[in-house]
């Protein structure tokens, strides 16, 4: 009886684990074209670990083998804003349906100015170094600055 009841026990936790417990929905935009390769990235808060995948050409995704428990849902695109779901709870065999319409973000751009030298502002002078050879071609008529020819 004892025997009986242990394998009963160790084949309902392991039918547990091994049963699809999974995510699954489209991602589309505000207009409801779907949107492909989208990241979607599903977060176990109970273990912390993130199992990410990519939706298809039709806008579709599926996360599968996940472990039942607490999860965020998240959907990535370039040009759109993130959108997360939270709360979430995976019961064990259970396919549940998120589906994410994307709103379109904003663009942003980060620049950065590397400068070679410090800027002095102690000074308001500016200064460059001229060769010899443009020196001895500046236009000067005998090289007498003060001499002038009409």
């Amino acid at each position: 009886m004892k025997r009986a009841s242990l394998i009963l026990l160790l084949g309902l936790s392991a039918s547990s684990f091994l049963a699809a417990q999974e995510f699954t929905g489209r991602v589309s935009d505000p207009t409801g074209a779907v949107l492909a390769r989208v990241a979607v990235t599903a977060h176990n808060l109970d273990t912390n670990l993130d199992t990410p995948t990519v939706t298809t050409a039709s806008g579709d995704y599926t996360i599968p083998y996940l472990i039942p428990g607490n999860y965020t849902v998240a959907a990535t695109a370039k040009g759109f804003e993130q959108e997360l779901r939270a709360g979430l709870v995976l019961q064990v065999g259970q396919t549940a349906t998120v589906n994410f319409t994307l709103k379109v973000g904003r663009a942003s751009e980060t620049v950065t100015v590397q400068a070679d030298a410090p800027l002095d502002l102690g000074k308001a002078d500016i200064g460059e170094v001229v060769e010899n050879q443009r020196v001895t071609e500046l236009p000067l008529n005998g090289r007498d600055p003060v001499c002038f020819q009409s």
